[in-house]
């Protein structure tokens, strides 16, 4: 009896079987060699139409119709819709097909002929499949990046994709499909995409691209949440707008509430974004609370203030913190503003870039941009004492004289060039740039010494592609990217350490990275750039002077002077403090017109011409004028002779000028320079206490 039953049972099972099946959806994964899984070991078990299967699971059925080399174009060299997996496609009849095509059609047998058939083309392969299921629910992707190790990539490359790129939105909206964003999954991602020409996802890459079109299809993405650095405690700038993102499941609608209104967001679509831009109103003192709400979850940010928010960053000399500087347990009991005037936000990177290799857990945090973690904190002594020693004195000397809240932010790393805090499309888009990603690890846009020691950090790796702290935009990617859609009142940079060895470099760099702060932190964003200190280095005169033309030439940017506090043999002195003090001086003139009788700014020297005995040095000082540190005659003053020879010379000040004594002899002065060697023992000083830059002029023929 027991028998028979169990094979009625079996029966009535093998019967329902094809009904079964054909309530399965189909799912068609259409396109290149991206989705056919070139590269990967076992294409059919690791490539990921397979692996969207597994995420899917049993009501679904994928199949990966994916075709090596295959165009979008119709005249191309290798049509997609004369393979034999369209047709098998087509055959399919599909209740869903994800597309992803194009990166073949950057190819130059393509692009240049067929360019404008794109639109038409990617039109007709979708009204195509839908002739087989008038109901199938199409997604199309953008395309994953095509990195700076093309072979084509600086010669056509590049700006084809782009253009490509740019038309795929065009044809979702023409044939009203779904958009899924596979550019933005892998954009930050090279370590996802290793192959030689960086076009094919590894296996892990695989598993990414599976994961972002389940959640697109699916909508679901975990319920609320925020991304960046949104928590308790934190300041928000006053007067002006803030954007705050973050991901929710497909069709929730994210409501914020702060200071008394409420503010909504767009219902969320496929790929599970919102955002919210509100204002943060006018500066208080009083805790603020600041909530969200989605369908299922509710976050609560409290304990917030509104004031002024600045940034401090750079390398190492910004990392210093207060516990190892001079002075700095004192500092840290007697400096605290009054109470909940002032908040800090320290973003420590996981790993740091000491000579010793990196955990297993730090090399992974890296490759996944998950580097950089803090909290928002009130003041304490502790909390003081493990901040930036720079960032902390200026942070309290901002607190004590701005009349509202301050809170300040700290993101830095030590012995990380200027490339690494600059944006990948950024460094892409500047042909002088663009070979930074290529070979990164050994090409001479980093200094030796920079190199030497991310190699010490990567010893157990054998991941070429390993991402790191000196990574051409990997603190942008990992650091900065936290805070974007905060509003900032400034930036204190101190960096160029790293860079010091190439200072044309460095100079053509600097630009972009002033541009890149202001389009995620406001168009009239201050930056406060510092010279580097004084130094036994040949190459830090150059490049301090370097440093002053980019603080004058780039509007909005200012110069805090340093090498009157270095230390002749160690690159970390430990006498911070009164640098903080120094820029917060300068920022309250500069930024909030706070005067109190002392120039704060750097003196500019203006021009040189000659008079009887020698030339006059015209400086502005301000409303000041010049004097030395410490009531000697000037030193630092150095002319640099025809035949090439450095001598030196003597002045005398007379008001805002110097007098410079025209050496006796036939030698011929061809360029003045001050505080032009490393390690100077200059003295030369505005009447408000700030150091003369660095700097060098020529002497004009007469």
């Amino acid at each position: 009896m027991r028998r028979r039953t169990l094979l009625l049972l079996l029966w009535s099972f093998l019967a329902l079987m094809p009904s079964l099946s054909a309530q399965r959806v189909r799912v068609a994964c259409v396109g290149n060699s991206v989705t056919y899984g070139y590269g990967l070991e076992d294409p059919a078990a690791q490539s990921y139409p397979t692996i969207l299967g597994q995420l899917l699971g049993e009501g679904y059925e994928v199949r990966n119709f994916g075709h090596s080399g295959s165009t979008l174009l119709r005249d191309g060299h290798n049509p997609y819709v004369k393979t034999k997996e369209y047709a098998a496609a087509l055959d399919f009849k599909p209740d869903v097909a994800v597309i992803h095509l194009g990166l073949n059609d950057t190819d130059p047998r393509n692009f240049p002929h067929y360019r404008d058939r794109f639109v038409a083309d990617y039109c007709t392969l979708i009204d195509t499949l839908r002739s087989v299921n008038p109901e199938m629910d199409i997604r199309i992707c953008s395309m994953t990046p095509i990195f700076p190790c093309h072979s084509r990539y600086i010669s056509s490359t590049h700006n084809w994709y782009r253009i490509l790129q740019g038309l795929i939105p065009r044809v979702a909206e023409a044939r009203q499909t779904g958009l899924i964003d596979l550019y933005e999954a892998f954009r930050h991602r090279p370590d996802l995409i290793t192959d030689p020409p960086t076009l094919h996802p590894n296996a892990r890459g695989a598993r990414h691209l599976a994961e972002t079109v389940f959640r697109s299809l699916t909508g679901d993405y975990g319920g609320l949440s925020l991304d960046g650095a949104w928590q308790p405690h934190m300041v928000l700038r006053r007067g002006t707008t803030h954007t705050i993102t973050g991901h929710a499941d497909r069709g929730d609608r994210i409501t914020l509430r702060w200071r008394g209104e409420c503010y909504l967001s767009a219902p969320v679509g496929d790929d599970g974004k919102w955002s919210i831009t509100f204002p943060g109103g006018e500066a208080t003192g009083e805790p603020q609370v600041l909530s969200l709400e989605g369908k299922e979850k509710k976050i609560t940010l409290s304990d917030l203030l509104v004031g002024e928010v600045w940034l401090v960053s750079g390398q190492s000399n910004m990392a210093f913190s207060l516990r190892n500087a001079t002075g700095g347990s004192d500092y840290a009991a007697t400096r605290h503003p009054r109470q909940g005037t002032l908040r800090l936000l320290r973003l420590r990177p996981f790993a740091e870039t000491d000579s010793k290799p990196w955990s297993e857990e730090a090399l992974r945090r890296a490759n996944e941009l998950d580097f950089y973690h803090g909290e928002w904190k009130a003041v304490s002594t502790e909390t003081a004492l493990d901040f930036s020693a720079v960032g902390y004195a200026f942070a309290t000397q901002m607190a004590s004289k701005l009349d509202v809240p301050v809170g300040v932010i700290e993101i830095d790393n030590g012995g990380t060039p200027l490339t690494s805090w600059v944006s990948r499309d950024i460094l892409e888009d500047d042909p002088r740039f663009t070979k930074v990603f290529d070979h990164w690890r050994d090409n001479d846009y980093t200094m030796r010494w920079c190199r030497e020691r991310m190699e010490t950090n990567l010893q157990l790796t054998k991941d070429p592609f390993q991402r790191h702290s000196y990574d051409p935009s990997f603190n942008e990617e990992t650091g900065y990217r936290l805070i974007y859609g905060q509003s900032l009142s400034g930036v204190l940079w101190y960096q160029g350490e790293s860079d010091a060895e190439n200072a044309e470099q460095y100079g053509l760099l600097f630009p972009h990275f002033v541009r890149d702060l202001r389009r995620h932190f406001g168009t009239d964003l201050p930056v406060l750039t510092v010279q580097l200190s004084n130094l036994d280095r040949p190459s830090w005169g150059r490049f301090r002077e370097l440093q002053r033309r980019l603080a004058e030439e780039t509007k909005g940017v200012s110069l805090v002077t340093s090498y009157d506090l270095g230390e002749r043999g160690d690159v970390h002195y430990h006498d911070k403090t009164p640098l903080g003090e120094r820029a917060a001086r300068l920022a309250l003139q500069s930024v909030y017109g706070h005067r109190d009788g002392a120039e704060a700014t750097a003196a500019r020297p203006l021009r040189i011409e000659a008079c009887a005995d020698g030339w006059r040095l015209s400086l502005d000082a301000g409303e000041g004028t010049l004097e030395t540190s410490d009531g000697a005659e000037v030193r630092g003053l150095l002319g640099e002779t025809l035949d090439g020879l450095w001598i030196t010379l003597r002045g005398e000040i007379d008001g805002a000028s110097l007098r410079i004594k025209r050496p006796e002899g036939s030698l011929r002065i061809v360029s003045v320079a001050y505080a032009f060697t490393g390690w100077t023992d200059a003295n030369l000083r505005t009447a408000g206490g700030q150091p003369v830059p660095t700097f060098i002029l020529p002497i004009p023929e007469r």
